[in-house]
């Protein structure tokens, strides 16, 4: 009987060995794994970080650019108008020109008849 104390004391005790054992690689495992997990949240805080910095950058840049379109927008307004204004002023001015030329037509056609009368009346004279 003392013997198998003596066997189960035994067994025990290497029970306690292989569970400290155990225990320890278990602890030395979660201390690996802990530092892995603070390494790998270090290493997710700085990428939010770059995505925060990035996302801000982005909206920074698109803001600009929809500020650069509105301005260009109004840009173009400004030019379609002044080209509708310049179109404006040239049939205003074609027009001008138009009537001049006729008034010039009409103007040459009256010295025509007026030098066609006198060259009449010269050649009466003259008879």
């Amino acid at each position: 009987m003392q013997e198998r104390e003596e066997a189960l004391q035994g067994d025990m005790e290497k029970l306690r060995l292989q569970h400290g054992e155990a225990t320890g690689s278990l602890n030395a495992e979660v201390r690996r794994l802990s530092s892995s997990l603070a390494h790998a949240e270090a290493q997710l805080e700085g990428t939010e970080k770059q995505l925060r910095e990035t996302r801000a950058s982005m909206d920074e840049r698109l803001a600009a650019a929809a500020r650069e379109e509105e301005a260009l927008k109004q840009q173009i307004e400004e030019l379609k108008r002044l080209t509708e204004e310049l179109t404006e002023k040239g049939r205003d001015k074609s027009e001008a020109i138009f009537a001049r030329d006729q008034q010039i037509a009409e103007l040459s056609a009256q010295l025509a008849s007026m030098r066609n009368s006198l060259s009449n009346a010269e050649q009466q004279r003259s008879r």
